[in-house]
């Protein structure tokens, strides 16, 4: 399980979840407060896309009504609308109807949220791309970002074939990887061309796990290679 998973996961159950067992109609979580029950203290920049992120609205059920104070900090607050159940349970009209506000844009906005797979695909593509036109790009987070891109994907591929049971299975057996997961799309029939992903791995494992500083090239060709692969699966998602 990827570490944004396990916030997600953290989260719906720690504050979401005990929330909606109260009859609570709103919630508020601030980033710094998450970062000190996890101890995750130097990684609030994912926290941050986390508690703003399209997926955790439809994991746990909530719509994101207001984000305050600064962009990426220990004080960045979340305010969320707590909804019946989670997104990914529910039809687009069947949600128009329980939040009691049905403006058409939502309502399209759901849409896309009933896939959080995708939705979390295009956010992390979108983020990669503004990093490299920045004034100072950040090679190590594009390359991190990339990589999560193609796990996003292949267990979206998954899920088409063969619904949340598989992916749930490994994550209960920590094998979210990029082997087990080519490997279970391979018996379903879908044959993966590897070696670029598996060089993108071993590049994003020496940046997380030896502090690796990639070349501007490094992370253009990583940014490249992702664009090819989801669009090869999910064009309507580029």
């Amino acid at each position: 399980m990827s570490q944004a998973d396990s916030i997600r996961e953290f989260v719906c159950k720690n504050y979401i979840q005990p929330a909606r067992d109260r009859g609570e109609k709103e919630i508020t979580i601030i980033a710094g407060d998450v970062a000190r029950r996890l101890k995750l203290y130097h990684r609030i920049p994912n926290i941050c896309n986390v508690l703003g992120g399209r997926k955790l609205q439809a994991m746990c059920g909530v719509r994101l009504l207001e984000r305050s104070g600064p962009h990426q900090s220990t004080t960045t607050k979340f305010i969320y609308q707590i909804l019946k159940q989670p997104i990914a349970q529910v039809g687009a009209s069947e949600l128009c109807q329980a939040i009691e506000q049905k403006p058409q844009v939502f309502c399209e906005e759901v849409v896309e949220l009933l896939d959080p797979y995708l939705a979390d695909v295009k956010e992390k593509l979108l983020e990669a791309e503004q990093y490299l036109k920045g004034k100072k790009i950040s090679t190590g987070i594009i390359v991190t970002l990339c990589y999560e891109t193609v796990m996003t994907t292949l267990q979206r591929m998954i899920i088409e074939k063969k619904g949340m049971k598989p992916i749930e299975e490994l994550r209960k057996e920590k094998k979210i990887y990029l082997e087990p997961l080519v490997s279970m799309l391979k018996s379903l029939s879908v044959d993966i061309e590897i070696t670029e992903l598996e060089i993108l791995r071993d590049l994003r494992n020496k940046v997380v796990h030896e502090g690796y500083r990639p070349t501007e090239q490094n992370a253009k060709w990583a940014y490249e290679v992702v664009k090819k692969f989801v669009s090869k699966y999910y064009p309507g998602v580029l």
